[in-house]
C-alpha cells in the first residue's frame, strides 16, 4: 500500500492523494448515503496526461479504480467497491478552448455543469443540460450518467450535446472519440456507462443560443390525477415544452415551509410548472394554449411568472425540492423510474398506494414531460424495520414502472444501487451483449467494477446469476425471513417476438420493423399529425433499418438531429442468431449501456437491426422553404449571418449551380442556391421569413415554396439510387460549420485539378452543405477513372473532421472508411467487432 501511494504521489504531487482513514471518510459514499464503502486512496490529477499516468500504475499494481466528480450521484456509482482508488476529477476544471462562431467548447470534465453556462452567457449562449444538481455536478459525472435534467424534453440529454471526449482507457491509453467522426458510434456508447469504461477527462460541448422569448406557468389542481391527464394532452397538442414539471402537495408543503418558498397554494394536490421557450412571434398564443389544456383538465388556476425574478424563483423552489424534503427526516429514498407519459396517473396512484400498504410517506417531484418519476420516501435509517420497509416499497414502486413498458432509471443510472434489477428489463442474452462491449473497453476489468451489471458468474461474467423471483401482487412485508433476501428480479423469459408497428400519440413513441419504409412510417404517424423528422438521401425508398444501420442524416439533422438522437430502442439479431434489446420505449432512459447507439451506423457490421423504436415530434402547421440564387460566397455569408442571428431554420443548406438547375430555381448560370426551411406554427414561420426576405435584400433571386415540394426531390437528386451501376463517386464530409466554404472551394479546387480540359465542374458536381452543422455531401461522375484522384482525396480528408465515401470503388473504401478517426479509436472499434464476430457473417443493410 505505501508503495502504490508513493506511485501515485510521484505523478500528482504529495498534496494531490489522501490515504488515512479520517481523510476518507467523505468519499465512501456518493449523493446516495446508504451505500458506504471506504476507498484504498483518492488522487486528484489535475491534467490528461497524470491521469493515463495513474492508470498505468494501479493497472500494473492490479487496483481497481472508480473516476468520480463532485460525488452527486444517486445510485451509488462512485462508491470504491473492492477496495477502489477513487481518481477525483473535481481539480480538473479549466475551459480549453471556446468558439463562439460553432457555438461550442472544449472543457476539462470537472468543470461544474453551471459553471459553463455562467461563462459563455455573455457572449449569449449556454449549455442546455441541467441536472437538479447542476449548481455542483461536474460535465464529467453527466458524461457517465448521460445525466438529463429540466430542459431535455425539448432540448435532449448529455449524449445530444457532446461533440467529442478525450477519452482514458483502463492500461492509461488516451482515446478520442467524436460523433463527427466515421465508424462506430463509441462516443454514444461511452456516454453512460457510468465510468465502467474508461474516463472522460476533457470534452467538447455543443452550446445554444439564449433563448429570445420564455414563459413559465405554474398550473394548480385539486386533483393529482388531473395534472398528470393535463401533462399528455399537451403533449399530444403538439407543444413541446422546454420544462414540463409536476410537484405533488407533500412537496409543495415542504418546499414552502423551506428558504425556497415560491408562493405555490399549499392546498393544492398537485401543481405544473410548464415553461415554453424560442422566439417571441407566436409564443403568447402557444402559452395560452397551453393554459386552456390545463384548465380543460382540471387546473384550478394558472399562474404566469410576470418577471425574470419570479420566474427564478419558481425554478428555484423546484430544483431545491429534494434539499426541502430532507427537513423533514434523516435520510430519503429517491427512487427513479421512467414510464409512459400517458400511464402516469395509474402509475403515480399506486406510488402512494403503496406508500400506505408499508406505512410510509411517499411524495413526488419528477420530470413528467418525460414521465420521469422521482417517488421520495423519507425515513429513519435507524429504524432498522423501517428501513426495511421502505427497501421493499421501493422495489415495488420499481416493479409497477417496469410492468406498464417503464424502466428502472431515466437519469441516475444503475450503478451499485440499482444493478439487482436490471434482470427486470433485460435479458442474460443482452446483459451478455453489454459485457462484450465492456470488455472490449475495459479488458482487465479493473474500471469501475461491481456496476450496472448485477453480481455475475461462470466463464468471463458470462452469465446472469437467477435471483430469487419478487411477487409485489403476493407477498407481503414481513411473511417470511426469505423474502427479505430478496434483491432482484427476474422476469419470465419472453415468447418469441414479432416486430410490428407499434403507435402510441401520447407517448411521442413508434415502433416499427426495419423492414418498413420512412415513407410509410411517416403516413401512419400522419393521421396523428406526427412525423419522424428524418430526410436522409433516397428517402422515398430507404427502410428505418437501413437509415438506421447507415445513420444516414439530411438536413433536418440541423434542428431534429440526426437517427442516433431519435432511436430510443432497437431489437437486433447478432451474428451468433441470439436476439438482443437495446433501450426501450420511453423517452429517457439510462438503464444498462445503449448499444443502440452502437448498432446506428454501424452498417450492420455487428448485427442485423430488426425492430426499432423512435422519438416523434408534431407535424408542424406550418412548413415553409425560402430559396435564394447568387454567387456561392454572398450565400453563405448570408446564410451564417441568418445561423448566427439566432433565427431557427429547421434546415439551412447552402447548394451547388448543378443542383440549384435541376431544382428549377430562378437564377444565373453559376449561381448557387440557399434553401432555408422553417417549421412551426404560421406566427413563427412567417416572423422568420420576413426576417430573411430582409436580409437577402433585392439582388438575389428568391423564392418560396411549401416544404414538403421542394426537400423530398433535393434527398432523390442527391441520393443517386439511379447511379448504382456507374462509375459516381459519392463521399460525405464534416467539417466546423464555420469552415464550410472553404472546404467547398478546396474541394472544387481539387476536382477541378484532375479533370480533363473538355469537362465542366459544375456541369457534374452535385454539392450541399449544411451551413448549421458543417456536414456536406458530394456527387460526383467519372471520377475513379482517373489516376490522380486518390492522391487528391487523400490530401483533401486532411482538412476536415471526417470524410466517409459512400460510393466508390473497393480497394478506395479499405483506406478511406476510418478517415478521421483516431487510431486509438479504431483500435477499439476493432475490438469490439471481434467480441461480436463469428463463423457466421450477417451483410451490411443498406438504404
Amino acid at each position: 500500500m505505501k508503495s502504490l501511494i508513493e506511485k501515485l504521489r510521484a505523478i500528482v504531487g504529495r498534496d494531490a492523494v489522501l490515504h488515512e482513514r479520517d481523510e476518507l471518510l467523505v468519499y465512501e459514499c456518493d449523493g446516495l448515503p446508504q451505500h458506504k464503502h471506504p476507498p484504498r486512496a483518492v488522487v486528484f490529477p489535475a491534467t490528461t496526461g497524470q491521469v493515463s499516468q495513474i492508470m498505468r500504475v494501479l493497472q500494473s499494481e492490479r487496483v481497481p479504480f472508480v473516476p468520480r466528480g463532485a460525488g452527486t450521484g444517486l445510485s451509488g456509482g462512485a462508491v470504491a467497491l473492492q477496495e477502489a482508488v477513487i481518481i477525483e476529477l473535481a481539480r480538473m476544471r479549466k475551459l480549453l478552448h471556446l468558439d463562439v462562431e460553432n457555438r461550442r467548447a472544449m472543457v476539462q470534465t470537472g468543470m461544474v455543469n453551471a459553471q459553463l453556462s455562467q461563462l459563455v452567457a455573455p457572449h449569449g449562449l449556454y449549455y442546455a443540460p441541467d441536472p437538479s444538481s447542476q449548481p455542483t455536478c461536474t460535465i464529467g459525472g453527466n458524461i457517465a450518467e448521460n445525466s438529463g435534467g429540466i430542459h431535455c424534453l425539448k432540448y435532449g440529454v448529455t449524449v445530444d450535446h457532446v461533440i467529442a471526449a478525450k477519452v482514458v482507457l483502463s492500461d492509461g491509453e488516451v482515446v478520442n472519440l467524436s460523433a463527427e467522426s466515421a465508424g462506430y458510434d463509441l462516443l454514444g456508447v461511452f456516454i453512460g456507462s457510468e465510468g465502467t469504461f474508461g474516463l472522460a477527462t476533457e470534452a467538447t460541448v455543443k452550446l445554444l443560443p439564449l433563448p429570445p422569448a420564455v414563459r413559465t406557468m405554474l398550473a394548480d389542481f385539486l386533483d393529482v390525477d388531473d395534472a398528470s391527464r393535463a401533462v399528455s394532452a399537451i403533449i399530444a397538442a403538439g407543444v413541446i415544452p422546454a420544462g414540463l414539471e409536476m410537484i405533488d402537495q407533500a412537496t409543495i408543503r415542504a418546499v414552502e415551509a423551506s428558504v425556497f418558498a415560491a408562493g405555490m397554494p399549499q392546498d393544492a394536490a398537485g401543481a405544473l410548472l410548464i415553461e415554453l421557450d424560442g422566439l417571441e412571434a407566436g409564443l403568447d398564443e402557444e402559452t395560452e394554449r397551453v393554459a386552456e389544456i390545463c384548465r380543460a383538465n382540471g387546473a384550478r388556476a394558472v399562474r404566469q411568472a410576470q418577471n425574470e425574478a419570479e420566474r427564478k424563483k419558481l425554478w428555484a423552489a423546484r430544483k431545491s425540492a429534494f434539499g426541502a424534503m430532507g427537513r423533514l427526516s434523516s435520510d430519503l429514498m429517491l427512487q427513479d423510474a421512467v414510464v409512459p407519459r400517458s400511464r402516469l396517473p395509474e402509475v403515480l396512484a399506486e406510488t402512494y398506494r403503496i406508500g400506505e400498504r408499508y406505512g410510509l410517506r411517499v411524495a413526488n417531484v419528477f420530470h413528467a414531460g418525460d414521465g420521469n418519476l422521482h417517488p421520495l420516501i423519507p425515513f429513519d435509517s435507524r429504524d432498522l424495520d423501517e428501513t426495511e420497509r421502505v427497501k421493499l416499497a421501493g422495489q415495488a414502486i420499481m416493479q409497477k414502472c417496469v410492468e406498464v413498458g417503464g424502466t428502472i432509471t431515466g437519469e441516475h443510472g444503475v450503478g451499485f444501487d440499482k444493478s439487482a434489477y436490471m434482470p427486470l428489463i433485460f435479458s442474460d442474452d443482452d446483459m451478455a451483449a453489454m459485457l462484450r462491449v465492456r470488455s472490449a473497453f475495459d479488458p482487465t476489468g479493473l474500471c469501475n467494477p461491481g456496476k450496472v451489471i448485477p453480481a455475475l458468474r461462470g466463464c468471463g461474467e458470462a452469465r446472469v446469476v437467477a435471483k430469487t423471483e419478487f411477487n409485489t401482487e403476493t407477498r407481503r412485508h414481513g411473511d417470511t425471513e426469505k423474502e427479505k433476501e430478496a434483491v432482484a428480479f427476474i422476469k419470465p423469459q419472453a415468447a418469441s417476438h414479432k416486430p410490428q408497428f407499434e403507435h402510441s400519440p401520447a407517448d411521442l413513441v413508434a415502433t416499427a420493423p426495419a423492414s418498413m419504409t420512412l415513407r410509410e412510417f411517416n403516413q401512419r404517424l400522419r393521421e396523428h399529425r406526427q412525423w419522424l423528422p428524418l430526410d436522409p438521401p433516397d428517402a422515398a425508398t430507404a427502410t428505418l433499418g437501413g437509415i438506421v444501420a447507415n445513420n444516414a442524416a439530411g438536413p433536418l439533422a440541423l434542428h431534429y438531429g440526426a437517427p442516433r438522437n431519435l432511436v430510443l430502442g432497437m431489437r437486433v439479431r447478432l451474428p451468433d442468431g441470439a436476439t438482443i434489446k437495446s433501450g426501450g420505449r420511453v423517452v429517457k432512459n439510462v438503464a444498462g449501456y445503449d448499444l443502440g447507439k452502437l448498432f446506428t451506423g454501424s452498417q450492420g457490421e455487428l448485427g442485423r437491426i430488426e425492430e426499432i423504436t423512435f422519438k416523434l415530434r408534431p407535424l408542424p402547421v406550418s412548413d415553409i422553404t425560402i430559396a435564394i440564387c447568387g454567387p456561392c460566397a454572398t450565400l453563405w455569408q448570408i446564410g451564417r449571418e441568418l445561423w448566427l442571428e439566432n433565427l431557427q431554420p429547421v434546415a439551412l443548406e447552402l447548394t451547388g449551380p448543378a443542383v440549384a438547375r435541376m431544382l428549377e430555381l430562378p437564377r444565373g448560370a453559376d449561381d448557387c442556391a440557399l434553401l432555408a426551411r422553417f417549421a412551426g406554427t404560421r406566427q413563427q414561420t412567417a416572423w422568420q421569413i420576413a426576417q430573411i426576405q430582409a436580409k437577402s435584400g433585392p439582388t438575389h433571386g428568391l423564392s418560396e415554396r411549401l416544404g414538403e415540394e421542394i426537400w423530398p426531390y433535393l434527398s432523390a437528386l442527391l441520393g443517386a439510387k439511379e447511379l448504382a451501376l456507374t462509375d459516381w463517386l459519392i463521399w460525405r464530409a464534416q467539417a466546423l460549420p464555420g469552415q464550410t466554404l472553404a472546404l467547398i472551394n478546396e474541394t472544387r479546387e481539387m476536382l477541378a485539378s484532375i479533370l480533363p480540359p473538355n469537362l465542366k465542374l459544375d456541369d457534374g458536381l452535385l454539392w450541399q452543405a449544411g451551413l448549421g452543422n458543417g456536414r456536406l455531401r458530394f456527387v460526383f461522375p467519372g471520377l475513379s477513372c482517373h489516376a490522380a484522384s486518390r492522391q487528391a482525396f487523400t490530401d483533401l480528408r486532411g482538412n476536415c473532421a471526417s470524410l466517409a465515401l459512400e460510393k466508390a470503388p473497393l480497394d478506395w473504401r479499405a483506406s478511406f472508411d476510418l478517415c478521421g478517426v483516431d487510431k486509438g479509436a479504431a483500435r477499439l472499434m476493432a475490438r469490439i467487432k471481434a467480441q461480436f464476430a463469428v463463423m457466421r457473417q450477417t451483410a451490411p443493410q443498406s438504404t
